[in-house]
C-alpha cells in the first residue's frame, strides 16, 4: 500500500496527468454550462460509463491473464509455469506502480466519455444538421464527379463481405477502450504514452465536440431524413437492407438505436449523431500512429485496421468519405503539437537538470 500511495503521487503531479485533469475539467465545465444556457432537458450525464467501463477493465485484465500465460506456457515454458506467470504479471501491468498511474486516467475517462456523449447528443440543439448537401458535393468533386461507395460497391457487393466489414466496424467499440487500458498501464514508453493520451483526449474535445459542432451533419444514413431533398445515398441504403436480409448488417440496428435516441431526446450509453469528422478514423488513425511508435507490427496491424475502418464507414452509410479525410488531417496535427510540446518540455527539464549538476559538483 505505502508503495502504492507513493507511485500514485507521483502519477497525480506527473506533467501528463496535470494536462489531462485540466482538459478534463475544463470539457467538463463547459458540458454543464452548456446544457444550462440552451436548457438542454436532459440531465448531462457524467457516470454513463462508468459500469460498462468497470466491466471492460474486468475482461481487459482477464484477457491480459490469459493471453500471457498461454504465451508463456507455449513459447517460453518454464519449469515453475505458476511463478513465472505471475512474475509476469507483476512485473508488467500488475504492480503498484502500473496500478497507481493506470486507474486515474481510467477514471477520468469514465467521465469524459460520459460528458462527450451528452454533448453529441446536444449538436443538434446547437447547430442543427445543415452540412450534409455540402460534404456529399465535396465527396463527390473530391472522387471524380461519383460518390465514393459508387465506387466500393462493385467490389463489395456480395452479402457476406458487407457482414465481415460490419463486424469489424463494430470492432472499434472494443478497440476504443482496449486501446485506453493497455496505454494506461503500460509505463514502457512514457513519452509516448503522454503524447498518446493528450492527444486522445484532445481528439474527443476538438473532433468529436468542438468541430463536430461548428460542421454540424448527421451522415449519408440519414440524408434524406435531415434534409428532405433527392436522397443519392437510398440505393447504398437499399443494399445494405437486401443484404442485412441474408447475412446481419449489425450497422442498420445501431443507426435505428441512435435516430431513436435523437428522437425522443436521450442519452443512453453510445447515442448522439455526428458526422464530420469521424471519431471512429480519428481513433484509428491515432492507433496508427501509436502502433508505429511502439513497433512495426503493431504500427503494420493497426494502419490495417485504419484502412477497414475507412472502408467500413463510408460503405455502410455512417459517414462521407472527407469525414474520414479530415479527421486523419486533424489527428496528425494534434499529434505532431503534442509530439512538440512534450520534447520541449524535456529538452527544457534536461537543461534545468545540467545546470543544476554542475552547482552540486562544486559544493
Amino acid at each position: 500500500m505505502k508503495s502504492f500511495l507513493s507511485a500514485l503521487r507521483e502519477s497525480m503531479t506527473a506533467p501528463m496527468m496535470l494536462i489531462l485533469m485540466a482538459l478534463g475539467g475544463v470539457y467538463i465545465v463547459a458540458g454543464y454550462i452548456t446544457a444550462a444556457f440552451y436548457d438542454w432537458p436532459v440531465d448531462l450525464h457524467t457516470q454513463i460509463y462508468f459500469k460498462p467501463m468497470w466491466f471492460g477493465t474486468m475482461w481487459f485484465v482477464l484477457g491480459l491473464v490469459a493471453y500471457r500465460s498461454f504465451y508463456i506456457m507455449i513459447f517460453q515454458r518454464p519449469r515453475r509455469l505458476t511463478l513465472a506467470i505471475l512474475a509476469d504479471l507483476r512485473d508488467g501491468f500488475f504492480n503498484a506502480r502500473s496500478m497507481a498511474h493506470g486507474l486515474p486516467v481510467i477514471l477520468l475517462f469514465m467521465m469524459v466519455f460520459s460528458v462527450f456523449t451528452s454533448f453529441k447528443s446536444m449538436i443538434p440543439v446547437i447547430a442543427p444538421f445543415r452540412f450534409d448537401p455540402v460534404f456529399a458535393e465535396m465527396d463527390r468533386l473530391l472522387h471524380f464527379g461519383r460518390y465514393p461507395w459508387e465506387i466500393m460497391l462493385p467490389v463489395l457487393k456480395i452479402a457476406f463481405l458487407t457482414t465481415v466489414l460490419s463486424f469489424i466496424y463494430k470492432t472499434w467499440f472494443v478497440a476504443k477502450f482496449s486501446v485506453l487500458y493497455w496505454q494506461a498501464f503500460s509505463l514502457k514508453h512514457p513519452q509516448l504514452r503522454a503524447q498518446f493520451f493528450i492527444t486522445y483526449m484532445l481528439s474527443w474535445i476538438i473532433n468529436g465536440t468542438l468541430l463536430a459542432t461548428i460542421f454540424s451533419s448527421a451522415g449519408p444514413c440519414y440524408y434524406g431524413a435531415v434534409t428532405g431533398i433527392a436522397d443519392p445515398y437510398a440505393p447504398l441504403m437499399s443494399f445494405l437492407e437486401r443484404s442485412d436480409r441474408i447475412f446481419p448488417v449489425w450497422d442498420l440496428y445501431a443507426q435505428d438505436y441512435l435516430w431513436k435516441s435523437y428522437k425522443d431526446i436521450s442519452i443512453t450509453l453510445f447515442s448522439g449523431i455526428s458526422a464530420m469528422p469521424s471519431m471512429h478514423i480519428s481513433l484509428s488513425f491515432l492507433f496508427a500512429l501509436l502502433g508505429w511508435g511502439v513497433g512495426r507490427k503493431t504500427g503494420i496491424f493497426f494502419t490495417v485496421y485504419l484502412a477497414l475502418m475507412m472502408i467500413g464507414s463510408v460503405h455502410l452509410g455512417w459517414h462521407y468519405a472527407i469525414d474520414g479525410y479530415f479527421a486523419i488531417l486533424t489527428t496528425g496535427l494534434m499529434w505532431m503539437a503534442v509530439g512538440w510540446v512534450l520534447r520541449r518540455q524535456q529538452a527544457s527539464g534536461a537543461t534545468a537538470l545540467a545546470a543544476v549538476e554542475p552547482t552540486r559538483s562544486s559544493q
